[in-house]
């Protein structure tokens, strides 16, 4: 077997060999950080925590979950966060994608074979991007058909979907279908909306997005997971569960801002930054 066949076996599930006592603390230490630091910004209805069974997830970052930021921003500096090859992303040595990791808490993914389908195209257009390092490529969004939501809507009331971006050292963002959402991810959020009683945002992102288009889905549930590392995840998978009570903090609030210019030159009057803090009434997750 070869050193890069060493990191898994070809399902891609199982690590092999086996971690050391080294790399399971640093895994502990990982996914502690990753879940103390998500933020629940909406939960109407008690939408979370979640109970295993049938549910939907949607979006690119379901199956290729950002893990950290360009360049130096990854440690690994494999492919979702910025060189390497695709074998890093695919591996759980270095990386867990929220779609096994809810599958490992207990949930049927209705949506399993379509996000299995987006994951190889992902790859194979990483493959073909040039300077991985310095670089974040971007899949788009797949626009979804009423008939398949409509089809997915008839085995779970529960959606979830992931709004990813990426960027760091040699990545800058851009207002247009980054701050913003695309207008795909707008027209899939609003029909996943007319289909299903309960629709979750996974925000998998580093940077803010535009809070007016998120109002604008009206999701039940809002949960702010950030870029949550080689465990990111499975923390997520714990957090809507409730197994882990989403503590996190917002270090900072962005106001309405006029969506022209760039995200770097917010802090020169175009948005409103200030500190916040907030208290949990109670240690219960989610109430």
């Amino acid at each position: 077997m070869s050193a890069k066949d060493a990191r898994i076996t070809m399902d891609h599930t199982t690590i092999y060999p086996p971690l050391s006592r080294r790399e399971l603390d640093g895994a502990a230490i990982s996914k502690k950080a990753a879940k103390d630091g998500m933020v629940l910004l909406r939960n109407r209805a008690h939408a979370l925590p979640l109970t295993p069974g049938a549910i939907c997830l949607f979006g690119n970052g379901a199956v290729r979950t950002v893990r950290g930021g360009t360049g130096s921003g990854d440690p690994f500096n494999g492919g979702l966060s910025g060189g390497g090859d695709v074998h890093v992303d695919l591996s759980p040595h270095y990386h867990i994608q929220l779609l096994p990791a809810m599958q490992k808490a207990g949930f049927t993914v209705l949506t399993e074979e379509m996000l299995l389908r987006i994951g190889e195209r992902f790859d194979e257009g990483l493959r073909r991007t040039e300077n991985r390092v310095m670089s974040s490529f971007t899949l788009p969004e797949e626009a979804m058909s009423e008939t398949a939501a409509r089809a997915y809507a008839a085995g779970t009331d529960t959606a979830i979907y992931v709004i990813s971006r990426n960027s760091g050292e040699g990545t800058d963002r851009a207002v247009e279908d980054d701050y913003n959402l695309t207008q795909t991810e707008k027209e899939n959020l609003a029909l996943l909306r007319s289909c299903f009683r309960t629709l979750i945002l996974l925000l998998n992102v580093g940077g803010p997005v535009c809070v007016a288009d998120l109002e604008e889905a009206d999701p039940d549930a809002i949960l702010l997971m950030g870029q949550g590392g080689q465990e990111g995840g499975e923390a997520a998978a714990e957090v809507l569960t409730g197994a882990t009570n989403p503590s996190g903090k917002l270090t900072a609030v962005t106001g309405c801002i006029e969506k022209t210019g760039s995200p770097a030159d917010w802090s020169r009057g175009s948005a409103l930054l200030c500190c916040i803090y907030f208290v949990p009434r109670s240690a219960t997750p989610f109430t």
